[in-house]
């Protein structure tokens, strides 16, 4: 500990008196360390933290997949349901729903997120209750089931984490229900806010092709994941036989830790590889900065040495500054890790679990510094290898520089090919993102988003029974709307183009032709508007006419068709005027007009690129869950309190939410995109600027430690270009090797990011050559910059200083 204490005084008197270069490192590692652990936080709630599941590989989510139909991931139906817990495969088979609630708080209603689960549920996943109990079996009948669970957040800060809470009546989508239970803090959520639950009964009309339910099951002892899943593939095989509609479908067993993770695990890889190259550049550029300082220092090392300092002395001492300067740059770097959390919180990714965990408590905190000495070893190393080597005789008698320049100057020429190698690594990345988020931004989305409020609001089926009560329901809040200050159209649909809820979809068939093998169908999306959808959204008229007041109910079914639908599946004549069906059972409809194509989810694009897109009537179709779009000429954001007011005093149980206008809901569609922007594109530029220092300060090390050979050079008659050349064609040499390697490793990074990107290829030609060009320029600039100054070299001086 003495010896420590010694060298740790001596190593910051050293730092001391090099304020410059002490300042640079700082600032660099904080930055390279701050960025780690900010995304260490994410890492940690995405694909560490496990979820609280006892036994976790004994759980799996249970898919439906279509592989002929290049559909995977399907929710499943309540008929498949029973089948698979039927078959024996599970201890416990739990199915849910995804659901919203009007919940009555007071004298105000909001609008909770949660599930309808059946009993099951709770003990396949091995969830006990806070407080109460779960449902029974019971608890689904008719009669008895109004009763809820609530989830330990909704309980704590609506409920004021009130012990007596069950047994407890509360109004639920406008009736009483009783509190039976209360789930723990740590109560994994199977959707994207789970905080309400209702018990899920089937109902006779619930068929094969009502897909919407999330099926977990707890594998039975004795019965392996493999052995599993033999068995229910040959279930669906029987299935597929026994229900023509279910051809060609299967089942797949995931582990429910992988499907935990997996909406959201490429983004969080691609952003941990992205900082953790930033940091071993700079850890390569803090070695050399220590490397060139050291050979300055070589007279004292050896000196120290001959006084009776042994290696390891020497070495303890360098790795000594190498750990004090890591930690200055981790404690600096805390605070750019805690503005980097702010930062990726505010993208709000709706897919990252645990996301209570991205904060800087005492893991990440330990990671912080566990990072910063490990940083410090690793760029220490170089420099204590260099003392380990040095010969005392040979630098006291002022050799030791001619005899070690070689082993050193290639040390740091690798060190600079790694910087070139990760840094064009990043900047393909940063630039495959880039082209992907313009493109997914410079998109045109077919209506125009500018001047239009949206909000969400979702009828209680319970008030609002008949489709007949929810038309008048929505034709009523329209007619209000529109008649207030500023409002120049609304409309009601079942979703807006960039909206949040459930994405909807059916199998389109042409009437006029027989009906085709499943396998053959084609999937759309199926929205249903009011007449007033397509003017408030400004989407073009191709053919035919808009919807109108007279489809109704009672008149002919009619749908509108987008242009892409119509060229695709009607490419011999007009589509208007042809009749299709949506889905194998349902009546014919007649297409009454076309209109322009409109930007469609961006996880449709990612997933399924362009598929068609059929309008139906709301009074012919109407649903209990809308969307409202208000057009006004002033700011969007001035109407949301007025129709807020309109809507709670039409019924109070009926809350409006996600109340925010387009061009808002259009960025946070594309979180993910921005935030993989963002991260790669900033630290792209600064990976290039720290190789860009790499190459100038090996270039300008070459030069002074060639000064000598200049001299001569010139003075034998060598002009400028000459030694221009010279030294450039050594930046060259380094530019071009790192180029080479990092092609090899960005081809590896982007197929990881290929999910991500949206109308451009992983290996996109252009991009490459465009990071090649923009990475050799960037190497030729900073080694001109030396090499130039070294031809204004004046032998007479440099001979007369060796």
């Amino acid at each position: 500990m003495t010896a420590f204490s010694q060298d740790l005084r001596y190593g910051l008197r050293m730092l001391k008196n090099s304020p410059g270069f002490t300042a640079v490192a700082v600032l660099t590692l904080a930055l390279g360390i701050g960025a780690n652990t900010a995304i260490f936080s994410v890492v940690r709630a995405a694909l560490l933290a496990g979820i609280a599941i006892p036994q976790p590989d004994r759980v799996v989510m249970v898919w439906t997949e279509s592989p002929s139909r290049n559909f995977h991931h399907l929710p499943s139906s309540a008929p498949d349901y029973m089948d698979w817990k039927a078959s024996g495969v599970f201890e416990e088979l739990g199915a849910f729903r995804e659901d919203g609630f009007n919940l009555r708080i007071g004298e105000r209603t909001e609008r909770v997120m949660g599930l309808v689960v059946t009993s099951e549920m709770f003990p396949a996943a091995g969830i006990k209750p806070w407080l109460g109990r779960v449902f029974r079996e019971e608890d689904a009948q008719p009669g008895h089931d109004r009763v809820i669970i609530l989830g330990f957040d909704l309980w704590r800060s609506s409920f004021t984490s009130d012990p007596a809470i069950v047994g407890k009546s509360v109004v639920v989508d406008g009736e009483p229900r009783i509190i039976i239970g209360v789930l723990p803090k740590n109560c994994p959520k199977l959707s994207q806010e789970d905080k309400l639950y209702a018990p899920l009964a089937f109902t006779a009309a619930q068929g094969r092709g009502d897909r919407s339910l999330g099926v977990l099951g707890r594998l039975r002892t004795g019965i392996s994941l493999a052995a599993a899943q033999q068995r229910m593939t040959e279930l669906s095989a029987r299935l597929s036989r026994e229900y023509p509609q279910d051809a060609g479908a299967t089942v797949l067993l995931e582990p429910v830790e992988e499907a935990f993770v997996e909406d959201i695990r490429t983004l969080v890889l691609v952003l941990a590889a992205a900082v953790g190259f930033v940091l071993l550049i700079a850890c390569a550029n803090i070695a050399n900065l220590l490397l060139a300082r050291g050979t300055g220092r070589e007279k004292e090392l050896a000196i120290r040495a001959a006084l009776g300092a042994g290696r390891w002395t020497l070495a303890r001492q360098l790795l000594t500054e190498s750990a004090v300067l890591a930690l200055a740059g981790g404690g600096l770097g805390i605070l750019l890790a805690a503005w980097g959390v702010d930062f990726i919180a505010s993208f709000k990714l709706q897919d990252l679990p645990n996301a209570e965990l991205v904060t800087l408590d005492g893991p990440v905190l330990a990671f912080n510094l566990a990072l910063s000495l490990a940083t410090g070893l690793v760029f220490g190393l170089a420099p204590a290898w260099q003392a380990w080597k040095t010969d005392v005789n040979d630098t006291l008698k002022a050799a030791g520089r001619a005899n070690s320049s070689g082993i050193h100057q290639r040390i740091r020429g690798a060190f600079v090919v790694s910087e070139i190698a990760l840094t064009l690594v990043l900047l393909a990345g940063a630039g495959l993102m880039i082209e992907s988020f313009v493109r997914l931004r410079a998109a045109n989305p077919g209506y125009n988003p500018h001047g239009l409020l949206t909000m969400r609001i979702a009828l209680s089926e319970r008030q609002y029974s008949t489709p007949e009560k929810q038309a008048a329901f929505i034709d009523d809040a329209l007619r209000r709307i529109r008649a207030l200050p500023g409002v120049t159209s609304a409309a009601a649909a079942d979703d807006l183009p960039a909206g949040t809820d459930n994405i909807h979809g059916a199998g389109l068939r042409r009437a006029d032709r027989p009906e085709p093998k499943l396998s053959d169908v084609p999937i759309v999306l199926v929205n249903s508007v009011t007449p007033d959808y397509f003017r408030t959204m400004q989407v073009p008229l191709v053919r035919g006419r808009y919807f109108a007041d007279a489809d109704r109910k009672q008149a002919p079914l009619v749908a509108i068709v987008d242009a892409w639908t119509a060229r695709r599946y009607w490419p011999e004549a007009d589509a208007v005027g042809k009749f299709l069906r949506l889905g194998g059972t349902q009546p014919p409809r007649e297409i009454v007009g076309v209109v322009g194509q409109v930007e469609q989810r961006v996880v449709v694009k990612l997933v399924k690129g362009q598929v068609g897109q059929v309008y139906l009537p709301a009074a012919q179709e109407p649903k209990p869950a809308v969307s409202f779009a208000v057009r006004t000429a002033n700011e969007p954001g001035a109407l949301a309190p007025a129709i807020l007011k309109m809507f709670h005093e039409i019924d109070i149980d009926q809350p409006v939410f996600d109340v925010r206008d387009m061009d808002a809901a259009r960025a946070a569609s594309i979180g993910p995109q921005r935030l993989a922007t963002a991260v790669l594109g900033g630290f792209s530029l600064v990976a290039l600027g720290l190789a860009m220092m790499g190459i100038y300060g090996v270039v300008a090390y070459s030069a002074g430690r060639r000064m000598r050979e200049i001299g001569i050079r010139v003075a034998l008659g060598a002009n400028r270009p000459d030694v221009l050349k010279l030294l450039l064609g050594q930046g060259m040499l380094l530019t071009l090797t790192g180029v080479a390697l990092g092609l090899a490793g960005a081809l590896a990074l982007t197929h990881l990011m290929s999910s991500l990107l949206y109308g451009v290829r992983a290996t996109d030609p252009v991009t490459f050559a465009s990071v090649c060009l923009l990475m050799g320029g960037a190497a030729t600039l900073a080694s001109y910059i030396p090499a130039r100054r070294a031809t204004n070299v004046d032998p007479v001086v440099a001979l007369r200083q060796e």
